[in-house]
């Protein structure tokens, strides 16, 4: 076997390889895959197949269990009573009950406010909160968020967004 492989447009090898000689599949991870998908290394695009859904490459999940919170820190009963402030901290910028971040779904945070989604989506609509509106009054939430989300050690997530709900009922 030659020391360098060129590979054809469907990414198969041309040489004649090992795998080819032995009737083995002929995809450079003996699977049968011949990597065709763009870029030759799979679907994953690191040389192994993707196992998720979304883009080649990217995890769409990728930050909903990572948390940057500490499990020794207090639950603040300010970000678990039913509250609109509380439901737009934990609902639209991802606090968690103990001040953390946490991308959540939103069975999610209402099942922290002990209620059905239906319910906490309803709650959203009666007090003006709900994604439309806050787009209507042009609240920056990905702005919001990655604030949140970057916020240093020491610095209160809760302050943070309470300057922000501020602003988004000034808005109104």
């Amino acid at each position: 076997m030659s020391g360098s492989r060129r590979r054809g447009r469907s990414g198969s090898s041309q040489g004649g390889g090992a795998s080819e000689r032995q009737g083995r599949p002929s995809g450079r991870d003996g699977s049968g895959r011949d990597g065709s998908r763009g870029n030759g290394r799979g679907r994953g695009g690191r040389g192994q197949p993707h196992s998720r859904g979304g883009r080649s490459g990217q995890n769409p999940d990728r930050n909903r269990h990572s948390s940057s919170e500490r499990a020794d820190a207090p639950i603040l009963s300010e970000l678990t009573d039913l509250t609109p402030f509380s439901v737009f901290c934990a609902f639209h910028l991802f606090i968690t009950e103990r001040d953390g971040y946490r991308e959540q779904r939103p069975s999610e945070v209402a099942a922290r406010f002990q209620m059905s989604e239906d319910e906490l989506l309803d709650y959203l609509d009666e007090n003006d909160l709900s994604e439309e509106i806050l787009k209507e009054r042009q609240f920056d939430l990905p702005g919001a968020r990655l604030d949140i989300r970057v916020a240093p050690m020491g610095i209160s997530r809760v302050e943070l967004a309470r300057t922000m709900y501020q602003e988004f009922e000034e808005s109104a």
